[in-house]
Order: structure tokens, then sequence, then C-alpha cells
């Protein structure tokens, strides 16, 4: 069975003594009211905390040549609306410099290059492994528990399933993933082609 954003928010609900949710939009409850309100942002908040590796993509952005640049940035590319973080951007694999202005990365590539983002995106809760997902329970049941039933208590026991929780969730993420050997020879380029990509560079 697929697992949405109701069944995360109802079974925090169910903790904190509450009512099930099954829309977020039809006002037909407080629950759903608040889970309108909360959840999302909170959902957010938490996926872009932490470079978990359920919620890195790369993505192959596309020049925007509608406006003119001037100062330090020759180019610009707006970013990938499933963004919640930007990790890096990168040309031949090699990281390059950039900065981030409203919806577009400004960097120095040129219409010639192709340009990556690696960033972390909003995945859907069916793509949640089981120690984020209950990590997440947790946390909406804290801010819940303060909203809904006003329990100081409630709250507290919450914040620490949650703290407890979200440490082993980031410790058994982090085993999911191999260290990248380090790539002297895209190193050199970039310190080659440094005044390109990095400005003030040598």
């Amino acid at each position: 069975m697929t697992t949405t954003k109701e069944d995360v928010a109802s079974r925090a609900f169910l903790m904190i003594g509450a009512n099930t949710v099954s829309d977020f939009t039809d006002g037909s409850s407080d629950e759903s009211d608040l889970a309108n309100l909360l959840y999302e942002e909170l959902v957010q908040a938490e996926l872009g905390s932490y470079p978990w590796n359920f919620t890195k993509s790369e993505v192959l952005l596309s020049l925007d040549a509608t406006a003119p640049l001037g100062g330090e940035w020759d180019s610009r590319y707006r970013i990938d609306t499933r963004a919640i973080t930007v990790r890096g951007v990168r040309v031949e694999g090699s990281n390059i410099a950039y900065e981030i202005q409203e919806d577009f990365i400004h960097c120095n590539a040129t219409s010639a290059d192709s340009v990556y983002m690696e960033f972390l995106g909003r995945t859907s809760e069916a793509k949640w492994p089981a120690y984020f997902q209950l990590g997440m329970v947790y946390r909406l049941a804290s801010d819940f528990a303060g909203s809904l039933a006003r329990d100081g208590e409630l709250v507290q026991i919450y914040d620490v399933k949650y703290e407890k929780q979200i440490r082993r969730a980031r410790a058994m993420d982090s085993q999911s993933e191999t260290a990248r050997p380090l790539r002297t020879q895209r190193l050199v380029k970039v310190r080659q082609s440094g005044s390109r990509y990095f400005p003030g560079a040598a």
C-alpha cells in the first residue's frame, strides 16, 4: 500500500489522541485545517535540513538568455522547481562557483557548457524510508500536540522521541552512501580553468 501525506499526518494525530484525516483541504475538522496549515512546511524543513540520500537528485539546467547580466556572472539558469536546497553546480563533473538570486543560479558557464545542479528535493511520502517516516511522525505529533491538544507534556514527550529518532535516521541514512573518491584530474582541470568558472581565480 502506498503511503500518502494523509497517512503520515493521521499517525501523528492518533498518537496525541486526535482524529485521522483523509483530506487536508476539505475543512471538515480542526485536524484537517491544522494539517493543511503545518504539514508541508514541517516536511520541507525536515527534508532540507540534512542531505538525506533519498532526496538527492541531479538535473541538467537550461540557460536563461532572456535578460542581460552584468557584474561578476556571465549567465543564469533557472532552478528546478523540485529543489528545496541546492547542493552544488557542476560543469564536466567539477564544481563551479555560483550564486542564487531569486529563482536562478548565476554562474560563469557558457552556452557550450552542460550545467548540472545537485539538489535536495521534495520526495514523495511513498519513497520515504521507514526510519525517516517515523521521525517525521514524531515531529508532527509534537507540533500537533501544541497546536491542537495544547498539551505541554505531550509536546515534550514527542520532542524527545523525535530527537532520538532523527539521530538514528541520520546515522542509518549515512550508511547507505559510499564515500566518493577524490578525483584529482578534475580538480586540476578546475584550477586550470578557474578564471572562467571562479571569479578572481588566477
